[in-house]
């Protein structure tokens, strides 16, 4: 029997009960949790009834939110513009974590060139809606995007981004995909004054760009940077040699705040991003600070070789999106046992404290001259000759496999 106020027993009810709205809130939420597909679950049930779409899609689908291919971002900002569904005052509010992604481009084995292509025709393509999403999300913490950070470089005067700049508290991008320099300018105050106030941790992929001394100085612009990771990175020396120890201890020595730096790589021989080729130079690294404690990690991945062609390489490509894919659990900084797709092998030491020394007269060297430096590439030729020959010659050695690699992925 139910009892109206000032009405008695026998007064029936003007409308049919209700639960609070607040309580049928809980009940989407709790619904959504019990799901084994969350995000899905949420998304279907946003649609029939405009309180639930408040409360999924704020907490649920907008804080970290994962588009892939040009389409998705183009629809998302198209609705966040349009303020549909109040979709614009919902992302300002509780995204905190942007991934923006290429398209899935099928199971079919690729070239060695056809992915660089594709990711400068993504960044080319997304780097303008990609200013138009980081305008509108003024809650944003995290961006991941599978391109370069062409959206981010104020050099061309694409101004309203000084905020969103300045908020940003971690950022995982690719360099260059034709083989250059990273984009330095990118890390700087630019123009006008937008200073990197908050970024502490970057992630730069690799395998076709360039890390230099000038990548080092660049990143040492930013006040609070903690934490760096370099996947398959692939080291200049300052006459273009290939040397990873100057880059490196230039890292270390200009960036005195750095708490962890990360080195991603695979044990592929003569390959760029192999860590046999590293360990060397990470070894004597030292820190010129005696109250700065960085702590080193390499880790080298492996994809396990076709026994029907064991001449067959691993696409370079791979790795870099089994980073990507580790950072969508945000599992791209921390190493525990190998539970995914790619086995991988972990080694951690803290880099020891050593006094600053002076500099050597070897520092004051003249650059080569270029007989020498092309000296230098016909000897490196003729090494990588010597060793297929021996390999070839070798009893029960496999023929070479027909798939052509680039020089980009020699180290």
């Amino acid at each position: 029997m139910l009892e109206t106020i000032h009405g008695g027993s026998c007064a029936g009810l003007a409308r049919p009960p209700r639960l609070p709205m607040s309580v049928l809130k809980e009940v989407a939420l709790d619904v959504v949790a019990c799901d084994p597909h969350p995000r899905r679950a949420a998304a279907r049930l946003a649609r029939t009834c405009r309180a639930w779409l408040v409360a999924l899609y704020g907490q649920v689908l907008l804080p970290d939110l994962v588009l892939r291919g040009e389409a998705a971002l183009r629809h998302f900002c198209f609705s966040i513009t349009r303020n549909v569904l109040g979709l614009g005052s919902l992302v300002a509010r509780h995204t905190h974590t942007l991934s923006v992604l290429q398209d899935a481009h099928g199971g079919a084995p690729e070239a060695l060139f056809d992915g660089v292509a594709r990711t400068r025709r993504f960044g080319l393509e997304t780097a303008e809606l990609l200013r138009m999403a980081l305008r509108r999300c003024s809650a944003l913490r995290r961006l991941r995007i599978q391109c370069e950070p062409l959206a981010l470089d104020l050099r061309d005067g694409a101004g309203g981004l000084i905020a969103s700049r300045a908020a940003l508290h971690e950022l995982v991008c690719l360099q260059s995909p034709w083989a250059g320099d990273a984009i330095d300018a990118v890390w700087r105050a630019g123009t006008p004054h937008a200073p990197w106030r908050a970024l502490s941790h970057i992630q730069l992929h690799g395998p076709r760009s360039r890390l230099s001394v000038r990548t080092a100085d660049a990143l040492a612009e930013l006040p609070a940077l903690t934490h760096l990771a370099l996947i398959m990175p692939s080291f200049v020396g300052a006459h273009g040699t290939r040397s990873a120890e100057p880059v490196l201890a230039a890292i270390v020595e200009r960036l005195p705040h750095l708490a962890q730096l990360l080195i991603v790589g695979h044990d592929e021989e003569h390959w760029v991003g192999a860590t046999r080729h590293l360990r060397a130079a990470l070894e004597r690294l030292h820190v010129r600070c005696p109250t700065q404690r960085l702590e080193l990690t390499l880790v080298t991945a492996h994809v396990p070789r076709d026994e029907s062609d064991p001449m067959q390489r691993a696409h370079p490509g791979q790795y870099s999106d089994w980073m990507l894919r580790r950072a969508l659990h945000d599992e791209h900084w921390h190493f525990g046992p190998a539970t995914d797709d790619m086995p991988y092998v972990v080694e951690t030491w803290t880099v020891p404290y050593a006094p600053p020394t002076a500099p050597s007269d070897t520092a004051l060297a003249p650059p080569p001259d270029e007989e020498m430096m092309e000296a230098n590439m016909l000897a490196d030729e003729l090494w990588f000759d010597a060793q297929e020959a021996v390999a070839l010659a070798s009893p029960g050695a496999s023929p070479p496999s027909p798939e052509v690699w680039g020089i980009d992925n020699l180290a």
